[in-house]
């Protein structure tokens, strides 16, 4: 109790600075843009301006291939919950969605929980099930993703299938999104003519 009454001078000291600098930088953000604008040439106030427009949509569209994705893992899950007669199937589900975000733990950890659950509880046939609809989900992913993720970005499906696992091997999660990044804007690059 002592070391939070100690620390509250700093708490409100980084609250007050927070709101001061955002307020700031939000009031700041129109002449920040047309700041950076006057910097280029007519040309290049143009490509610049490309290269947002399309680094705007690139990631619009790769937030809606994601939540696709993670909807269908989430109807998936529900669906196979409800054949099983799992309880709390929706409770489940949307903790397999939430899960299914996050770079390390992924469905597995739900799907594993829930299966030694039914293993420990002498229940073998619904743990079966559920590995074998881990199994299912995880298949319906793999061929999906590199799909909707390229379809979204305009990149070839095999060279998205290479960033996500070179990306992956190399350095985890933020790898993989560092080298779809990097594939994402070399293809901007390219569309407005500046490579």
């Amino acid at each position: 109790m002592l070391s939070i009454i100690i620390q509250l001078p700093v708490i409100f000291l980084i609250l007050f600075v927070s709101l001061i600098s955002s307020y700031f930088f939000s009031k700041d953000m129109l002449n920040f843009r047309a700041s950076i604008l006057n910097i280029f040439t007519p040309d290049g106030k143009r490509k610049f301006s490309l290269i947002v427009e399309e680094l705007n949509k690139s990631l619009t569209s790769y937030m809606r291939a994601y939540s696709f994705i993670v909807t269908l893992t989430f109807l998936e899950t529900y669906i196979g919950f409800s054949i099983l007669n799992i309880k709390y199937a929706l409770i489940l589900s949307i903790i397999s969605a939430i899960f299914d975000v996050l770079p390390i733990l992924g469905i597995g950890a739900v799907y594993t929980a829930v299966a030694l659950y039914f293993i420990i509880t002498k229940n073998y046939i619904i743990a079966i099930g559920i590995f074998i609809l881990y199994l299912l989900v995880t298949v319906v992913r793999q061929i999906l993703e590199p799909k909707l993720v390229s379809a979204s970005l305009g990149l070839h499906p095999v060279a998205v299938l290479a960033a996500i696992f070179i990306g992956i091997k190399a350095y985890g999660f933020i790898g993989m999104i560092y080298l779809i990044f990097l594939m994402v804007l070399y293809n901007i690059l390219k569309k407005t003519k500046i490579l």
